[in-house]
């Protein structure tokens, strides 16, 4: 990818979960696990995402970046192996953009705290997913991710040690 198409996607991800403006706020903040038929509801975003940039831009119908900015919101809880939502897409069915995405969306989830958990530590969150306990990812992007966890986790704390594991 060229830099200006990195850009581009780093900034389009921002919206990947613009969908979930379009659950109820109690399932969003519900404290504790989440029923089947909340996880079902829960697992509607992605679609409703796709939809809502679908709307809120129709001028750029046709663009890449229309087609990046829905492909991101519909397609970021899809997995390699086929165990995603919503579509069931499967190794190079999803975009590599759209995995890396996936794979910062998971990272993000495991170390922010969360009204139903607290924060996992970055050297933990990395092993999670480098270990497939976060769904499966494309296994290059993985070596690559895993190769540059110390990195991510200067980036994201700004220094060597992780304040969880303090």
């Amino acid at each position: 990818m060229t830099e200006d198409e990195i850009g581009l996607i780093a900034a389009l991800s921002a919206y990947h979960d613009v969908g979930k403006t379009m659950l109820p706020p109690a399932l969003l903040q519900k404290k504790g696990p989440l029923t089947a038929k909340e996880i079902e509801q829960l697992q509607t975003h992605p679609a409703w995402g796709a939809f809502l940039i679908d709307l809120a831009i129709p001028e750029l119908r046709g663009t890449t970046t229309h087609r990046c900015a829905c492909e991101i919101c519909r397609w970021h809880h899809e997995r390699w192996d086929g165990g995603g939502y919503p579509d069931g897409l499967k190794g190079n069915e999803i975009p590599r953009y759209v995995q890396a995405v996936a794979l910062a969306d998971a990272y993000d989830a495991l170390v922010t705290p969360r009204g139903y958990k607290p924060p996992v530590p970055h050297r933990r969150a990395a092993q999670m997913i480098a270990g497939g306990a976060c769904g499966a990812f494309w296994p290059p992007l993985l070596e690559v991710f895993s190769g540059h966890a110390s990195g991510i986790q200067r980036e994201v704390y700004g220094e060597t040690a992780d304040p969880l594991e303090r």
